[in-house]
C-alpha cells in the first residue's frame, strides 16, 4: 500500500479482515487441491467516511471480490437477490404507524458474510488479498465458504 495515509488504513484492513476470520467466510488450500479450477481475483475498496461537519469519521477498507471474472456453471449456476419493493416496505410503515409500533433501525458491518455457500454445488476458490504474505507451502488460495461483496452469488 504506497499511501500517504497507510496507517490510517492498515488498521481498517486488520478490522475487514478479523470480521472474515470471525465470520469463518474461507479456509486456506495449498499446493496443487486448486488445479483446473477458476480462480477469482480479489482486492481492496477504500473509502473515507465523513461525519455531517465534513470531518473524517473513520477509514473503511473492504475486501471485495472480482466478481466478473466468474464463470457460469463453473462458479455458479444461478444468482439471487433478496430484495424488497418499496411498496412493501411503504405498507410496512403505514401498518406501524397505524398500529404504533416502534421500527428499530440496525447498522450491521458484515450482513453479507452470513450468506452461507455451502449449498452451492461448485466450490469457489478466490486470491489473498493484495499485501497479505503467501505460506511458506506455495500458493495460498481461498476456499470460499460464505459469500463476499462482488461475488456474483452475493445479494
Amino acid at each position: 500500500m504506497d499511501s500517504a495515509q497507510r496507517s490510517q488504513w492498515e488498521p481498517a484492513c486488520e478490522e475487514d479482515l478479523a470480521s472474515m476470520l470471525k465470520n469463518q467466510v474461507w479456509t486456506e488450500v495449498y499446493g496443487k487441491q486448486t488445479e483446473h479450477r477458476n480462480i477469482i481475483g480479489s482486492r481492496w475498496v477504500f473509502k473515507i467516511m465523513y461525519g455531517l461537519s465534513g470531518e473524517v469519521q473513520r477509514y473503511k477498507a473492504r475486501f471485495v471480490a472480482k466478481g466478473y471474472s466468474q464463470a457460469y456453471g463453473i462458479d455458479y449456476l444461478e444468482t439471487f437477490y433478496p430484495g424488497v419493493s418499496f411498496q412493501s416496505l411503504r405498507l410496512l410503515r403505514v401498518l406501524a404507524v397505524s398500529k404504533d409500533i416502534e421500527i428499530p433501525q440496525m447498522d450491521v458491518k458484515t450482513a453479507l458474510l452470513e450468506q452461507d455457500l455451502s449449498s452451492n454445488e461448485q466450490s469457489i476458490y478466490m486470491e489473498l488479498p493484495p499485501g497479505i504474505s503467501r505460506g511458506p507451502q506455495g500458493a495460498v488460495v481461498l476456499q470460499l465458504h460464505k459469500t463476499l461483496y462482488g461475488l456474483k452469488l452475493s445479494s
